[in-house]
Parts: structure tokens; C-alpha cells; sequence
């Protein structure tokens, strides 16, 4: 059913019209946020960009619309629009999360890492921002604060599996075999099928001398990636390895 709106008395035709459209476009807004949600892109577009023919400032449709460019890998375009959006509301916490994610995948890991701190200091239990960050240090190679950070994530959502899997990454790159296991084990028991978990299990076991199970996990990812280079070259040295204890 189209919303109407009932025009008062004293309102004059500018003051109608201005109350008419916004309106509408909130309207707009949530239909696209509601196409957004269901992962229906390209409707989720057409709606933010009725709105922002309507109202180029929207901070909240830019934000979505930079989400969803993220989405698409149109990395430059989404940084337009999250670094629009956070010009008009420096302190949206959800923009500085997407642009936050979005720098990571232009390998701007210090401004990345400068949004989530923004973050952190108006919402001091973002699970996101404490994720994302903890990620970004372990890229970086800061093993001790990227464990921080994803602790901290686990204290307030023990089940996040990409804190799981992540933290089991970092345990794995400290030689902390056993506690990378455990991790990598909660993870793909909430998500049994992601490649990142599949391969650093796979390679934990490698190194406990779990051979088989170490193959198990590899021929997983290669059912799906059949070109996988690191699977392959794991499967290879797992081959070998068997063959050597095979001739012991």
C-alpha cells in the first residue's frame, strides 16, 4: 500500500513538498536496505541511487551504497562513497566499519587500523571492529596484539567463527599448534566449509604429524578449488611424508 500524507492547514506547498519527499526517500531507503539485507544487489543499487538523485548528502545511503560496492570489489568507489559519508557524519560508527574494510582490501592497513581505533573509542564492545582489527594485525605480523584484539572479540561473541579461525591462524604462525587446533576445530563446526579454516587446519595437522587428517582437510578445499597451489603443494608433502613411514 502507498503511503499518503496528509497535508496540515498551515503547512505551505514547500513545506508539503519537503515533508512528501522525505519521506518517500525514507521509504526508498529502507526498501533498498531491505534488498541489501537479502543480498539482492543490483535492487538494493536502484533504490540508493533514487535517493541519492533526491538527496546527494544521505550519509545513510551512501554507507549502502558503499557496502555494496564493497560487495562487488569496486573498492575506489566504495572508499568515495564511505569517505562522502563520513565527511557528513565523522562519527557513524557503521561507516567507519565498512571503510574500514574496505581500506583493508586496498592494503591501507594504518588507515584501516585508524578507523577501527575511532571505532573503539565511541563503542568500546564492537565485536566488529575488534575482528577486522585483530586481522589487520595479523597481517602486519603484530601476533600479540592481534591475539588481544581477538580475544576480546571471543569475550563478547564466543561463537564468531572468523575470530575462531583467525585466532587459530595467529596460534598456527606462533607455533602454538595445539591451541591453533582447538580453535580451527570450533570454527568449522560452525562453518564446516570455509577454505581459510579447511587449509591452516590442514596445515596445523601437518605440522602435529597428523598426516591424514591433514590430507583430509586439503582434499576438501581442492573438491572446490581444484588449482588450490597451497593445498596442492601440502598434499604433495603429505604424499612424501607417507611414503617415508611407509619404507621406516
Amino acid at each position: 500500500m502507498e503511503q499518503t500524507v496528509r497535508r496540515n492547514t498551515y503547512q505551505t506547498d514547500s513545506e508539503f513538498s519537503s515533508e512528501s519527499e522525505s519521506i518517500n526517500t525514507e521509504a526508498i531507503l529502507t526498501r533498498g536496505k531491505t534488498h541489501f539485507n537479502s543480498c539482492n544487489y543490483e535492487k538494493a543499487l536502484a533504490s540508493l541511487e533514487v535517493v541519492l538523485d533526491i538527496e546527494q548528502n544521505h550519509a545513510d545511503a551512501l554507507i549502502y551504497r558503499g557496502k555494496i560496492y564493497y560487495v562487488l570489489q569496486k573498492f575506489q568507489a566504495s572508499l568515495d562513497d564511505l569517505n562522502h559519508a563520513l565527511e557528513i557524519e565523522p562519527y557513524n560508527v557503521q561507516g567507519l566499519i565498512a571503510r574500514g574494510n574496505t581500506l583493508w582490501m586496498l592494503n591501507e592497513y594504518d588507515l584501516c587500523l585508524s578507523d577501527l581505533d575511532s571505532v573503539l573509542k565511541v563503542d568500546p564492545r564492537n565485536e566488529d571492529a575488534y575482528k577486522i582489527r585483530g586481522k589487520i594485525h595479523r597481517i602486519l605480523d603484530n601476533f600479540d596484539e592481534s591475539l588481544n584484539d581477538l580475544n576480546k572479540c571471543l569475550e563478547l561473541n564466543s561463537n564468531c567463527a572468523f575470530a575462531l579461525r583467525s585466532r587459530g591462524d595467529v596460534h598456527h604462525m606462533m607455533g602454538l599448534f595445539a591451541e591453533s587446533l582447538e580453535d580451527l576445530n570450533r570454527s568449522l563446526q560452525i562453518e564446516p566449509n570455509n577454505l581459510f579454516a579447511l587449509k591452516t587446519r590442514g596445515a596445523t595437522h601437518f605440522m602435529l604429524k597428523r598426516y591424514r587428517q591433514a590430507l583430509d582437510d586439503f582434499n576438501k578445499v581442492v573438491e572446490t578449488i581444484p588449482d588450490d597451489e597451497f593445498s596442492k603443494e601440502y598434499k604433495e608433502a603429505i604424499r612424501m611424508k607417507l611414503l617415508d613411514h611407509l619404507y621406516d
